[in-house]
């Protein structure tokens, strides 16, 4: 948990310097995103294996450093709540953490479409009568996205997202506390909706001769 809490903190240290630079500052964009994504998890309880169907529809904040500008990289980041029901119908509520590192490798005054590595953080906490269950995954893969402009201000940026988990589930009930380990493929398809500061405008880079 402590290794997991760590990576986390960097990943969002990571983000905020990116974004929160003053450089970016002066031209990115702030707002809100909606998420469902689909997992396959694995979770190995030492003498049998035993997998889960996930379902996570996730609402939460994003930001973004370079939305329009004719730039290559950009770093998008967000922090937002989950919630998860799996395939025994149980129920679980908790966060994630999110950072994109994106190259956009087409970029027009009205899109901009990008490609880039990116890591996850998040949590998942089960409460029943029996015993509380919490899932921290920790993993990273690829993402790609679309930010269109319709307004001078506005972007609206879908994505979609293959990542790879390590999962670290604790179980604790009358009896005591186990931890155990395990995976999760997780597919997250994502609408951002932004606004855009008033230095994030495309100008068009002419390189000097």
């Amino acid at each position: 948990m402590g290794q997991a809490r760590a990576i986390a903190f960097c990943l969002v240290c990571i983000a905020f310097v990116a974004v929160g630079s003053p450089a970016a500052a002066r031209a990115a964009g702030f707002g809100a995103y909606v998420e469902y994504a689909r997992g396959r998890q694995t979770i190995d309880y030492e003498r049998i294996e035993e997998d889960f169907s996930n379902d996570r529809l996730g609402v939460g904040l994003v930001a973004d450093n370079n939305l329009s500008r004719d730039h290559g990289l950009n770093v998008r980041a967000s922090l937002g709540y989950l919630m998860t029901r799996n395939t025994v119908e149980d129920e679980a509520h908790g966060g994630a953490v999110d950072v994109s590192l994106g190259y956009g490798f087409l970029r027009t005054p009205r899109w901009r479409l990008w490609v880039g590595p990116v890591a996850r953080f998040q949590v998942d906490v089960y409460e029943n009568d029996d015993a509380d269950v919490t899932d921290l995954s920790v993993g990273g893969g690829v993402r790609l996205g679309v930010n269109w402009h319709p307004s001078p201000r506005l972007s609206l940026a879908p994505s979609l997202a293959y990542q790879f988990l390590h999962v670290r589930e604790t179980i604790e009930d009358d009896l005591g506390k186990d931890h155990f380990d395990g995976y999760e493929h997780l597919v997250v398809l994502r609408l951002s909706v932004l606004f855009r500061s008033a230095g994030d405008v495309f100008t068009r880079v002419v390189e000097a001769p």
